[in-house]
């Protein structure tokens, strides 16, 4: 309940929002009493191309009434303060992103809890959404060491962090939010990388944090170009947590989504007494994956890889797997990955059992969802 105001692309605006969550096999009626939340929040709309869609995704902070950050549990999930409502538009199935958190929460590291339900906005029906936890530092969530402004030294300094590739907003400024990466000696078509601060933020971040992670990722790319890469002693085994990096090419070339290394694509540096690597991941934004597009070879095709799609435009994707998977231990490991998934929770079976669970879950409101859309 927004008072009948429109719900602002920033700053986020304060609103009321109520949950009611009676329990599986419940019915919920929007005259129930608010049971599960029943408080205030600071809403904002989110997305970039995704805002052209009638639909409006929205960020939201769960407040407490002098506007301050209130960490609660919703529908089930950790307490935390910071979350999405993803307005599931362009993807008519309304599953390929908890299709794909819900798969990825059985690989290493985390990934985001989703639950859907169905929102009102101002009495007015928005039809099903999707409750998503944001990416987001926290024991709950990306699991890494806190880095506060005065940790500037080693070996505070090494961890942890969160960095991100992404789509740059008007007002971004390099060297202060962010760097940009090119690859030396160069590597085939390869495009420079601009990376961005996401934790800690880049207006918090001190001078030292931000030299820190660069060089690092820097130091890398250098190993990874390099004549030695896959060196055993030298190699980028020394720099990257390698089963992470294995899980994120299997999300991504089995969802085969269109952005795939190149827009929404997150790492995270753990401090040097956890490992010290950078890992990839969380995953995120799969909307447009599973074939969900009509351009782009290889987002339509069932066959081939989306890695080795690099060629020298502005929106090329990272290098970094088209590199990786000419090392044979690598693709070793991807294989016997693979396999081993495949086996399990990534079986034909697994898989069709998970999307007729999210589809029962779901229910009548699909009907009610295209009644409205």
């Amino acid at each position: 309940n927004t008072g009948g105001q429109s719900i602002p692309d920033e700053p986020k605006m304060t609103a009321h929002m109520g949950i009611i969550n009676n329990g599986n096999g419940l019915p919920n009626s929007i005259t129930d009493d608010f049971n599960d939340y029943d408080g205030f929040i600071g809403i904002e709309l989110r997305g970039q191309s995704s805002q052209m869609y009638p639909k409006k995704s929205y960020g939201l902070e769960t407040r407490d009434s002098l506007g301050e950050n209130l960490n609660v549990s919703l529908l089930g999930m950790p307490a935390e303060n910071d979350w999405i409502l993803y307005a599931p538009y362009s993807d008519k199935s309304m599953m390929r992103n908890t299709i794909t958190f819900n798969l990825a929460q059985n690989l290493k590291g985390y990934a985001s809890r989703t639950a859907y339900c169905e929102v009102f906005l101002n009495n007015d029906y928005q039809g099903i959404y999707v409750l998503m936890e944001k990416i987001k530092r926290d024991n709950d969530r990306v699991d890494i060491e806190r880095l506060d402004p005065d940790e500037i030294s080693s070996p505070e300094l090494t961890g942890g962090y969160i960095i991100k590739v992404d789509k740059i907003d008007d007002d971004f400024v390099y060297g202060q939010d962010g760097w940009l990466s090119s690859p030396m000696p160069s590597y085939p078509n390869a495009m420079d990388i601009t990376f961005q601060y996401y934790y800690p933020k880049a207006d918090v971040m001190t001078a030292e944090q931000k030299l820190y992670i660069k060089d690092y990722v820097t130091d890398a790319e250098a190993v990874l170009i390099g004549n030695d890469f896959n060196d055993p002693a030298l190699g980028y085994y020394n720099y990257l947590d390698v089963t992470t990096f294995v899980d994120h090419i299997i999300m991504r070339e089995l969802s085969k989504e269109v952005d795939s290394y190149r827009y929404s694509t997150f790492f995270y540096k753990e401090n040097l007494k956890d490992g010290g690597k950078l890992a990839a991941g969380p995953i995120w934004d799969f909307n447009l994956g599973y074939g969900n597009v009509n351009y782009w070879g290889p987002g339509v095709n069932v066959t081939g890889w989306v890695f080795d799609d690099v060629y020298p435009v502005d929106w090329s994707i990272i290098y970094w797997w088209d590199r990786l998977m000419t090392d044979p231990y690598f693709k070793d490991l991807l294989k016997t990955r693979w396999t081993n998934l495949r086996e399990g929770t990534f079986s034909n079976n697994a898989l069709v059992a998970l999307v007729d669970s999210l589809e029962s879950s779901m229910g009548d409101a699909i009907d009610r969802n295209y009644d409205r859309w």
